[in-house]
């Protein structure tokens, strides 16, 4: 765990640190919805975070990255402070234990497609990824009492039933 702390660099400002709040946060989300963290990815401009979705029917792992938008993706100065983008991806994995299973698997193509409500859904040979992207505002996070947590847990919910739906329609 010291040697994953390390890998966050110190931030001097609140702005910058933002990201890793909000990391803290989806893990505190995921930890109320019962999915425990099973690894950490920290890149310079991202970081992603994997949960086992324990005792869920059509989803394995939920992995979450969470990025800031860049300049030019933001309208404004104050929306690139106030906004990060999550990007949740959803997979079910399909356990293959016969020779002819993976045989069938390797003969399936592999698809892709969009659904109207911005999921995107892939079926490859050994599994299915449903993934969405949201931007949220953070700015009011930092006003809020620490007994209170940020509406993450209702946001990751409600995302992870729609990802959860988008796989099992096309399952």
């Amino acid at each position: 765990m010291q040697d994953l702390v390390r890998q966050f660099e110190p931030r001097t400002k609140i702005q910058e640190s933002r990201t890793e709040i909000v990391v803290g946060e989806v893990i505190r989300a995921m930890a109320r919805l019962g999915f425990p963290t099973i690894r950490f990815h920290i890149h310079d401009t991202r970081q992603e975070v994997r949960f086992r979705t324990v005792g869920h029917t059509h989803i394995s792992t939920v992995a979450v990255t969470v990025e800031r938008p860049t300049r030019s993706e933001a309208p404004s100065t104050t929306l690139f402070d106030e906004q990060v983008r999550l990007h949740v991806v959803a997979e079910l994995r399909q356990a293959m234990r016969t020779p002819s299973e993976l045989l069938a698997a390797a003969r399936f193509p592999v698809e892709g497609r969009t659904t109207s409500d911005g999921v995107h859904v892939e079926q490859d040979r050994s599994s299915m990824v449903a993934s969405i992207v949201r931007d949220i505002d953070i700015g009011g996070w930092m006003d809020v009492p620490h007994a209170e947590s940020p509406p993450l847990v209702e946001l990751m919910d409600e995302v992870i039933a729609i990802l959860s739906g988008a796989i099992a329609a096309h399952q």
